[in-house]
């Protein structure tokens, strides 16, 4: 997979530019759960691969890095780019759109956002319900609406390839695939306490708090096939 080893101030300035652009432009947050999914599904990598910016949102990948000669810099959370360029709009002409996430979310996700951002303007959202057959009704709301942002959250595979197959038909600049997102922006789930944020264990928080054996499962997965890769079938 080719995952930037942008820093995140230099993530932020490059989105900056899309914003400033008249095309769209696909960004994608893996983590090691998405990184082995894709290792799995060659479409999906193909994907992935495919997006304007590829960002290393999870602590896993950015230490696997350090086993190659090309090093990842820092991590860049889909969660903390998101917020930056919801500050970076807010009291500019700068719209945005919310997609995804259960009924209601989106809606709750808007109020939150903007009042935490005096000034921002999300100036639509749908939740990602039956996302497959209304996918025509959400791209005629956007390109009504033509906000210059449009954060997906239908969850790993699904929004990326949302976004993948209908990027061209939006009248938008920025599209960004970030799972469960919304659901913090509306305050369904808390992030995890900064202390686990700097260590690099928001994993682990998770882990204890909503019970993801299938995340752990995955992050073991992505572990042995790193030193499988590095140290058994590719040594150069």
């Amino acid at each position: 997979m080719n995952i930037n080893t942008y820093t995140f101030n230099e993530t932020l300035e490059i989105c900056k530019g899309y914003l400033a652009s008249n095309k769209p432009h696909m960004i994608f947050t893996p983590n090691p759960e998405v990184i082995v999914k894709a290792n799995e599904d060659s479409a999906f990598m193909k994907i992935l691969n495919d997006g304007d910016l590829v960002i290393p949102d999870g602590i896993g990948v950015v230490l696997a890095s350090k086993l190659y000669k090309t090093k990842i810099k820092e991590r860049v959370t889909g969660y903390d780019l998101s917020l930056a360029l919801l500050d970076y709009i807010k009291d500019t002409d700068f719209t945005v759109y919310f997609f995804g996430a259960a009924a209601k979310v989106a809606e709750r996700a808007k109020a939150s956002m903007e009042a935490k951002f005096n000034g921002l303007k999300v100036v639509g959202c749908h939740d990602g319900i039956d996302f497959k057959n209304k996918s025509q009704e959400v791209i005629d709301d956007i390109n009504t609406k033509k906000p210059d942002m449009v954060f997906v959250g239908l969850g790993m595979v699904n929004q990326e390839t949302w976004i993948h197959e209908n990027a061209k038909q939006l009248d938008t600049k920025l599209l960004i695939g970030f799972g469960g997102v919304l659901d913090h922006f509306a305050g369904d789930i808390k992030r995890a306490p900064v202390i686990y944020q700097k260590l690099g264990l928001e994993w682990l928080y998770r882990r204890i708090t909503l019970k993801r054996k299938g995340r752990q499962k995955a992050l073991n997965k992505f572990i042995v096939e790193v030193f499988k890769e590095r140290f058994g079938r590719n040594k150069s």
